[in-house]
């Protein structure tokens, strides 16, 4: 009996060879009959088996598969059907599929014209990627090891961001970067103008980056510019930055992903820093501006709380809420009135700035990236105009499965596709750095008029080592889950073992190494699915076609853990992710406010750095009745046109947009009472 060939498709996913997919895709996609089909599928199979024979083959894409197809076609006069297998990143008859059938692998992106452009381009650049990327790596991706995110983006741009407000308010904005393409604006004199370059700036942003884009203290940032507002220009003001945040459709077919965090009050490494202000010019320091901080904070939570013109949530930015020891006594006020938002759209999150680790400080985002101060040391250096490079995420079940429960042999295998990892994300650095320094992203090296510093550094900006499944992981190895005593000791072993590791690539490299809780949306899926393929006994959930893994150091989603118990999760490792992770804490029923500030405090004792609560909610299409729960029904009109959204990807979308993976994921998912705290 031969031994199996492995077929690696151009996204990177790969199968076992089986002869009779090529008869049916060639009838498939073609329009020539059964038995000129059989007859290319035996020539081609024939040749294959050949190879393997005298060459070992052992492995073969479908790009060379597709290639011997044509040119029997082209062989029996087949014209037609040899145009129609032809290869175009995707073959006609995948993209033909595409333009009549929606791609769900990203929630994020709606349906439209440009989602196709975004697809059919990203599979060539994902292509081309893997057939440039060193073998090891391209292998390691293809086989399941590691998941290289935003692989269409590898040779061409980098990851997240996060701004310093200040950059624009100082400078004004320069779209194109170089001052040749586009109109530049001087600093902006007044709150509404510095809204309209901030959101420029995220446009222009989203060209030349490929995740997210946040502004930290936001509330801080622009309180010199709206002092002297009343309350309903303040209102108006902030309602047009929202709402242009929500309809920015310009990047990628989608909502650019946006972010904002919101201090309770001034926290003290600011309050002595001059204050930009209107025109540029510095206006006191930030302590002067502690009650404008908290005005705009209370009139920023009104309007989320009140939603758009339909009752529906502002989804974006993504809002997130500054909790620090220092001011925690003196904002009980501020607390009530988020957590009472959160009762009815709990799209909010909450930083911990004090998680063991940060440093003085940190910047979170809302893709739960967390920037700290213990890079360099300099809050500003080590939190503005920085961000996640880039990531790729560990497949640790696989590994564990390799291993056959030998927890050495695992660490051996670990240690391998942790070297890979790293020379991968250098490997991206250098290319990305060579255009930056080429000035082919103009937009990110332009220059600070005042220090002359580039609005991004790429010195500054982390590469991270992400993973996913440790939860399956140790119950490959153990056969306990991650919330056990054991579980929770080898997964935390694990964990270490993974920072010392990246500790040492700092310590070699100069370059800032971290550790990452994976937001593993369609990954996690992938991932599953290889594992299944490879060990048909793997520990996955979900079903055949929809398997899924646990997410990073998450207990398993289908576990009757307490709410405690998820929370002592998220303490223990939370510490040990320093570069971002986040606790979702799924509600059954809606709280009291009472109850949510109440959590929200015991929260903020422990090392989780980064959370939010979570509750299913609908929305009548037909009266626009909005529900805190989840329901088929409409109580108002009776309408059954109901759109139910939730947070399985980490932000609010239609239960309707998920991936199979991902929707089986929300239906299996434990909700908890908060009742259980009592």
């Amino acid at each position: 009996m031969k031994d199996s060939i492995t077929v690696m498709h151009s996204d990177g996913s790969s199968e076992e060879f089986k002869a009779s997919i090529i008869k049916k895709t060639i009838m498939k996609e073609t329009d020539v009959d059964e038995e000129l089909a059989e007859k290319i599928k035996n020539n081609i199979v024939k040749k294959i088996y050949k190879l393997q024979k005298n060459d070992d083959l052992k492995t073969i894409s479908t790009s060379t598969i597709r290639a011997e197809v044509s040119h029997y076609l082209l062989h029996h006069a087949e014209f037609d059907a040899e145009t129609q297998n032809r290869k175009l990143g995707m073959s006609i008859t995948e993209l033909e599929n595409l333009l009549e059938n929606h791609d769900k692998s990203n929630a994020n992106i709606q349906d439209s014209p440009e989602a196709t452009v975004k697809y059919s381009s990203d599979s060539i650049l994902k292509e081309y990627a893997l057939l440039k990327l060193p073998t090891e790596i391209s292998k390691a991706y293809t086989d399941g090891y590691i998941h290289l995110h935003d692989l269409e983006s590898f040779f061409t741009r980098p990851n997240c961001f996060n701004y310093n407000v200040g950059f624009f308010g100082r400078n004004g904005l320069s779209c194109d970067g170089d001052r040749k393409s586009t109109a530049t604006a001087n600093p902006a004199k007044s709150l509404g103008v510095l809204f309209a370059h901030l959101e420029q700036a995220l446009q222009a942003g989203s060209s030349v980056l490929s995740g997210g884009q946040s502004f930290s203290g936001f509330n801080t940032r622009i309180a010199p510019y709206s002092k002297d507002l009343s309350y309903t220009e303040l209102k108006q003001n902030l309602q047009n930055f929202l709402f242009s945040c929500n309809m920015s459709c310009v990047a990628k077919s989608q909502v650019i992903f946006s972010s904002v965090s919101l201090d309770l009050d001034i926290p003290s490494y600011l309050k002595d820093v001059p204050a930009i202000g209107p025109g540029g010019t510095i206006s006191g320091v930030y302590s002067d501006y502690s009650d404008e901080v908290k005005r705009i904070l209370k009139v920023f939570i009104e309007l989320l709380k009140e939603g758009d013109k339909d009752g529906r949530p502002l989804r974006f930015p993504n809002t997130l809420f500054n909790l620090r020891d220092e001011y925690m006594d003196s904002v009980d006020d501020e607390l009530y009135i988020i957590c009472d938002y959160l009762k009815k759209f709990p799209t909010g999150y909450f930083i911990n700035d004090d998680m063991e680790g940060a440093g003085e400080t940190s910047a979170c985002m809302g893709c739960r990236t967390r920037m700290a101060t213990n890079y360099t040391g300099d809050w500003e250096k080590d939190t503005l105009n920085t961000g996640n490079f880039a990531f790729h995420t560990l497949n640790l079940p696989l590994m564990a499965l390799d291993s056959n429960k030998d927890i050495d042999e695992f660490y051996k295998i670990l240690d391998k596709y942790l070297v890979i990892t790293k020379d991968s994300l250098l490997y991206r650095f250098n290319i990305i750095d060579k255009r930056l320094k080429d000035d082919r992203l103009p937009f990110l090296t332009q220059k600070d008029k005042v220090t002359g510093e580039p609005l991004y550094d790429i010195n500054r900006t982390s590469l991270t080592f992400g993973f996913c499944g440790l939860n399956e992981c140790v119950e490959e190895l153990i056969g306990e889950p991650i919330e056990s005593e054991n579980g929770k000791k080898l997964g935390t072993e694990i964990l270490e073992h993974i920072n010392e590791y990246s500790k040492k690539c700092k310590e070699e490299t100069g370059k800032r190494f971290g550790v990452f809780a994976t937001p593993a949306e369609s990954t996690a899926t992938r991932f599953a699915m290889i594992n299944k393929e490879k060990y048909p006994n793997a520990i996955v959930n979900g079903d055949e076609g929809a398997y899924y893994l646990t997410n990073s150091s998450h207990i398993n989603v289908q576990s009757d853990a307490t709410i405690l118990q998820h929370i002592q999760n998220a303490d223990n490792f939370h510490k040990l992710e320093g570069a971002g992770a986040i606790l979702h804490l799924w509600l059954s029923q809606i709280p009291t406010t009472g109850a949510l500030v109440k959590l929200t405090k015991e929260i903020k004792q422990t090392n989780t750095g980064f959370w939010a609560y979570t509750l299913d909610f609908s929305i009548c299409n037909s009266c626009g009745q909005t529900y805190s729960i989840a329901v088929d029904e409409c109580s108002n009109c009776h309408s059954k046109d109901i759109t139910t959204y939730s947070r399985i990807t980490g932000y609010y979308l239609p239960v309707n947009t998920y991936g199979q993976g991902k929707a089986k994921e929300w239906s299996q998912r434990h909700r908890h009472n908060l009742n259980e705290l009592n």
